[in-house]
């Protein structure tokens, strides 16, 4: 399962009043979309906290309560309204502090998943790839020897 959907997931909770209610609301209609609707408008403050609610805090940025953080290193932020817009760098990519989309390693370095910078390959190897992640076989599979000219 993705990393961000299991933490939201595990802060989805429900009351047994908010679970009899939608049950309720069930045995009386077969619009589950409408009935799904109605309990958003009614109950803001109990889906608010589960990570939803918008946090105008800007590019880069990403709220915690009620404040505002900057996107911290190894991680971007790429959607400012919206409190579950801190995600991982991907492999490939680095993220700086403050980052708002993650931002391709160049040819000739590489980086893993989460990393706020991109390792240069070792001397006498490259790689012409930019947004090259390490591979499986490691630094001498991700960065080839370099050809002599």
């Amino acid at each position: 399962m993705n990393a961000e959907l299991f933490q939201f997931l595990s802060r989805v909770t429900l009351s047994q009043l908010d679970t009899d209610s939608i049950l309720a609301g069930l045995s009386r209609t077969s619009n589950s979309t409408q009935l799904a609707c109605d309990w958003l408008l009614e109950n803001r403050d109990t889906w608010e906290s589960w990570g939803l609610a918008p946090n105008n805090c800007g590019a880069g940025k990403y709220a915690e309560g009620d404040q505002c953080h900057e996107c911290p290193a190894e991680y971007f932020c790429a959607d400012p309204t919206w409190v579950t817009s801190l995600r991982q760098c991907p492999a490939g990519s680095y993220c700086p502090p403050g980052s708002e989309s993650p931002t391709e390693c160049p040819a000739g370095k590489f980086s893993q998943l989460g990393e706020a910078t991109c390792t240069d390959c070792p001397p006498g190897r490259f790689s012409k790839t930019p947004g090259v992640s390490l591979m499986p076989g490691g630094v001498t599979e991700t960065c080839a020897a370099a050809e002599r000219g």
